[in-house]
């Protein structure tokens, strides 16, 4: 286990960036060349605007596009926002009800990626052209391919 986490930093360090690797993201029970889709989220408050950042760390490629829309505890949709995968982490908003500060409380964060097509090369070739190397609990098969599609809880300060 030392030896692997050892290969791990030191290919990171010969790549020239050391990412975001949950340790959930790569498990024994994960076969090699797959990819477990890892995603944590929390949300901060942006007093200047009155708007809501949510926030994500990820072990997924750089450069993959997600969509984040973030539901009301009631089940309606406040909005949804397209954002992009940077240096293991994203960010999506800023979201607001009718350009007033959401209420603090318990909200839903609906995730889902755009379709493998629609994902640039270097999203393609990690993840393969149809997500076939993608797997985990937030991964769905669509038509168009595996995709991330998962809902998280995010709590509104």
């Amino acid at each position: 286990m030392i030896v692997r986490r050892i290969i791990i930093v030191v290919l990171a360090l010969v790549g020239g960036a050391i990412a975001y690797q949950p340790a959930s993201a790569q498990t024994s029970d994960t076969p090699s060349g797959l990819l477990k889709a890892d995603i944590k989220l929390s949300a901060v408050h942006r007093p200047v605007d009155n708007g809501l950042m949510v926030r994500g760390l990820t072990n997924l490629p750089d450069g993959m596009r997600l969509y984040v829309a973030l539901i009301a505890p009631n089940g309606t949709m406040i909005e949804s926002l397209s954002t992009v995968v940077a240096g293991g982490a994203f960010q999506s908003g800023p979201y607001s009800f009718h350009g007033k500060q959401i209420p603090a409380g318990s909200y839903t964060a609906a995730i889902d990626s755009a379709p493998p097509g629609q994902q640039p090369s270097n999203v393609q070739s990690t993840l393969g052209h149809r997500g076939e190397k993608l797997t985990g609990p937030f991964v769905k098969a669509q038509r168009e391919g595996r995709r991330v599609i998962t809902t998280l809880p995010v709590n509104v300060p």
